[in-house]
């Protein structure tokens, strides 16, 4: 048995693992993206001396002030990205969503929800 008789989606993964060849390879060589220039034995030792770098730990009492700081600030700025993104992510979901609106537990939604509810349609 071949792949194809095995997998009825063959035809369509070579496809498009192929327009991902096709797209991504022009990219990769407009970048300059070439993995194996990492492991290069030059490379290998800048990346070594960066890992070294973290050794031994330090722990005097203004990195340990810094430290505290930065986390703070990052817990704010996710606190303040989610409280955002809430603020926008709720009001927009309940208008998008036909199925939460009052007017679809009692029937067919109407044309101007807004102007019929107020009775200036009428």
């Amino acid at each position: 048995m071949n792949a194809p008789s095995r997998d009825p989606a063959f035809a369509s993964r070579m496809l498009w693992l192929s327009l991902a060849l096709v797209l991504l390879w022009p990219l990769c060589v407009a970048t300059e993206f070439r993995l194996w220039v990492l492991w290069e034995p030059e490379n290998r030792k800048v990346t070594a001396n960066f890992i070294r770098s973290f050794w031994p730990l330090t722990y005097n009492a203004e990195f340990l002030q810094m430290l505290v700081f930065e986390t703070w600030r990052t817990v704010a700025m996710a606190t303040a990205g989610v409280t955002l993104a809430l603020v926008l992510a709720v009001p927009l979901s309940l208008l998008a969503t036909r199925v939460l609106s009052l007017s679809a537990l009692s029937g067919r939604m109407d044309r101007w929800p807004a102007v019929h509810a107020t009775g200036q349609g009428r």
